[in-house]
């Protein structure tokens, strides 16, 4: 289901409390940073699983930037390939590694206008080949 911005309260049957009935709200977002206008702030995705092998893509948005990390599971273990910060300035990153024959190689891009992060990665096993695929998260 693609996600949708409405601008009118479409949850006006629940009632809200204010922040001065003993409500308390700690670090909030600035009203006009990708983390203010995101529905999800943190989130983790297996973009693909592949004979044993898989990649997760972790992210977390805090202010503008995106911080990534992508991990290439095994079935003799897990490895951290790479982490990097997505925003305005550096809005794509390629990152790839490998461990035991097991190999990952994951392309992350950062649309500023829309607010779209794609993710295309390909992962590859020993003796079984390769599997390739992507993604597109709305933020």
């Amino acid at each position: 289901m693609p996600v949708t911005l409405h601008h009118e309260d479409t949850l006006a049957h629940i009632p809200s409390t204010k922040a001065d009935e003993g409500v308390t709200t700690t670090n909030p977002a600035p009203g006009h940073t990708l983390e203010a206008r995101s529905a999800v702030s943190d989130s983790c995705i297996t973009l693909l699983s592949f004979a044993g092998a898989s990649i997760k893509v972790c992210y977390s948005i805090s202010g503008d930037n995106i911080t990534i990390s992508v991990v290439l599971s095994t079935p003799l273990g897990d490895i951290t390939i790479g982490k990097a910060v997505l925003n305005a300035q550096n809005p794509t990153v390629t990152l790839g590694g490998g461990f035991a024959g097991f190999k990952a190689e994951v392309t992350l891009s950062y649309d500023v206008k829309t607010s779209v992060l794609t993710i295309e990665g390909k992962v590859c096993a020993p003796l079984a080949g390769c599997k390739s695929g992507s993604v597109h998260i709305h933020l």
